[in-house]
């Protein structure tokens, strides 16, 4: 009796000492922290294609005296280069201060945007009150979540993470501040990588979704209103490719995508992956949805035993944490609802956009939301113990 009694007060008690000790999560992220900037360092600078284009684009910034406007139209590219405005500037900066180690620089980069990341997670933890032992589980399936590999690459994905988690917490802050910090980090995000603006969207529609009364929506309406979307998504981007496909649409970058698309590529470079090619629009409409199932894809025959089971861990303590969301009823008044709201928003809006455009032969684009992702979970391991404490009184 006295264990099942230490386990009630360890999981339902209100005490502030239980509920907002908060030393358990520090010591286990600066830990965390550590073991990514020990292994880090052991694998040093990693370059990618992607990295010699910032590379040679950093020097035409630099050509042009860092003139945006002449740099904008400097080069024909398929992707107009404001999008990479951030990199672009920081890689150039890096280069005039350091010529020859700019790379260890850009890998310091990265890793003050780990700490800047798990700093947010800290940040949330606290405004929301979880349980600090249940929000370790957030750097824990962060490190599941590849967190040991792409802090190493000279890319943009560690400190875009870290604008995604920033935005967040402006977000979830009430203020007329954090609304301004909120679209500052919007817009620098839009111009970081292509990807922005999946995050806008993603940000503007939780803020919509947010402003309504959900509490007394039944969960079934809810999972009707995200499917519904996801067909929409479907169906729309079946209709633009099928539209450019008979010149109604002229954009050189649609065209692009529409050729992946006919070609039923569903993970790029990884044509095991994809289904036969075809441009009717029913077919099309299937490689945006397999292209959603597989952005949360958990196993890759490629991928080392360990690295899938890592993977396996992360995408299905998602699955789980989606089904305790929906199966659990929130308080009336629990902010963790609507913060849970907004994350399963987010990472969706991520997922569809990826779908609609293009996934990465390592789901390189999924690293942007593996913290949203944890943190979703830790919230909603939180939420059942708050729904279970309320049935026990």
């Amino acid at each position: 009796m006295a264990i099942v009694r230490c386990l009630e007060l360890s999981l339902f008690s209100n005490e502030k000492n239980v509920k907002k000790d908060y030393r358990l999560f520090v010591v286990f992220a600066l830990t965390i922290f550590l073991v990514i900037c020990i292994v880090a360092f052991q694998r040093g600078p990693i370059s990618s294609p992607d990295t010699e284009s910032y590379a040679r684009l950093s020097h035409v910034l630099i050509e042009k005296s860092f003139n945006l406007r002449e740099f904008y139209v400097a080069e024909d590219f398929i992707t107009p280069l404001y999008f990479y405005t951030v990199t672009v500037v920081l890689v150039a900066a890096l280069q005039l201060i350091s010529p020859h180690e700019w790379k260890i620089l850009f890998l310091l980069v990265n890793l003050a945007s780990i700490g800047i990341v798990l700093t947010c997670v800290f940040a949330i933890g606290r405004i929301l009150a979880v349980r600090g032992w249940i929000l370790c589980i957030v750097p824990l399936l962060f490190l599941a979540g590849d967190a040991l590999l792409w802090p190493a690459y000279i890319l943009s994905d560690t400190y875009y993470a870290a604008m995604v988690m920033l935005a967040l917490v402006f977000l979830i802050k009430a203020g007329w501040q954090y609304r301004v910090a909120l679209i500052f980090m919007l817009l620098m995000i839009l111009i970081t990588r292509p990807t922005g603006p999946a995050v806008l969207v993603g940000v503007i529609a939780a803020m919509v979704m947010t402003q309504f009364d959900l509490h007394s929506w039944t969960r079934s309406k809810l999972a009707i209103l995200f499917l519904s979307g996801l067909v929409a998504a479907a169906v729309f981007h079946g209709l633009v490719m099928k539209l450019s496909a008979t010149g109604w649409i002229e954009n050189e970058q649609i065209a692009f995508i529409r050729m992946m698309v006919a070609k039923g590529q569903i993970i790029h470079d990884r044509p095991e992956t994809w289904l036969a090619p075809s441009t009717e629009f029913f077919d099309m409409v299937l490689v945006f949805l397999v292209r959603f199932v597989s952005f949360f894809q958990p196993w890759v025959l490629s991928y080392s035993l360990s690295h899938n089971v890592a993977n396996f861990v992360f995408i299905s303590s998602f699955v789980m944490a989606t089904c305790v969301f929906s199966l659990t009823e929130p308080g009336n008044r629990d902010n963790l609802f609507h913060v849970q709201l907004m994350l399963i928003v987010i990472i969706f809006s991520g997922a569809i956009y990826h779908s609609a455009t293009l996934i990465d032969y390592d789901w390189r684009y999924r690293f942007a939301y593996v913290v949203p992702i944890a943190l979703f979970n830790a919230l909603a391991a939180e939420q059942w113990l708050r729904r279970a404490k309320m049935k026990m009184s």
